[in-house]
């Protein structure tokens, strides 16, 4: 498989994978839990974990025909956490763009931890007004980077379970080589 087929694939897993996660952001976003919800936080997490599971397993049995390294394990599941991040960042940045409420908790959080700090009251506002602006960016940015990397230690993880296990690990290494 070439790797313009491995992104297309990639991308049409992270597309899927997405639903559900929106599924629960959208739920967590409504019951106004985004920033406290324990459990929707934890279910969040699981789904993720599920999803690249899947994907991976999915991946090895459909496409490659029941073998896969580790490296391809990888490969597919971060480039498949990157089709999340994109989806899920620009949901939030949706969200954090038109939701004013939702905006206002979050500075309003960020807000008391400065205070709490010991930052003062004038530095604060500075960096509130400039953080209001920026927020639905921040947002995007940090739900790409944090879907990447979780991507690619879950990735990892399930890689080394659902991996090719049987025959000469050289031999397979080399046969990528050729």
């Amino acid at each position: 498989m070439n790797t313009n087929s491995k992104l297309k694939q990639a991308s049409l897993y992270g597309l899927l994978a997405s639903v559900p996660l929106l599924i629960v952001l959208a739920i967590r976003v409504f019951s106004g839990q985004y920033l406290n919800g324990q459990i929707l936080g934890l279910i969040d997490n699981a789904v993720f974990i599920l999803g690249i599971f899947f994907i991976i397993k999915h991946y090895r049995n459909v496409v490659c025909g029941g073998s896969v390294t580790l490296g391809e394990c990888v490969k597919m599941g971060t480039l498949s956490s990157l089709m999340v991040g994109i989806v899920i960042g620009f949901a939030l940045f949706l969200i954090f763009k038109f939701d004013a409420k939702m905006s206002e908790a979050v500075l309003r959080t960020v807000r008391n931890v400065y205070a709490s700090v010991g930052i003062p009251k004038s530095d604060v506002e500075q960096i509130m007004s400039t953080l209001k602006s920026l927020l639905p960016v921040t947002q995007f940015i940090g739900a790409l980077i944090s879907n990447v990397i979780g991507g690619l230690f879950v990735s990892l993880i399930c890689g080394a379970f659902l991996r090719n296990r049987s025959g000469n690990g050289f031999d397979e290494a080399m046969k990528e080589v050729e």
